[in-house]
């Protein structure tokens, strides 16, 4: 496999995806009352994990669409879809 080859080979290839979810992760700190991304992440992803295990596959498939895409892998990360939703 090839590397890749032209303008975006380095970091600004995610720069976007990390803006978005970093954008979120202040948005959730504000309404924490925090200034404390790293403390906003803690709260966001067991948050994630214990609603998209309470949702069919579909239902969780569909919320994770909405998703910024970093935080749609924090969401999926130890996901198994055959053992949902948990009642």
């Amino acid at each position: 496999m090839k590397p890749l080859e032209g303008k975006m080979t380095d970091r600004r290839l995610f720069a976007h995806a990390e803006q978005t979810a970093y954008e979120w992760l202040r948005v959730i700190a504000d309404q924490l009352g925090t200034d404390d991304v790293h403390e906003a992440y803690q709260v966001l992803r067991p948050w994630l994990h214990l609603l998209r295990d309470r949702l069919s596959v579909p239902g969780a498939a569909h919320l994770a669409a909405q998703l910024p895409e970093l935080l749609r892998g924090v969401f999926y990360d130890g996901w198994r879809p055959s053992e949902v939703p948990v009642r």
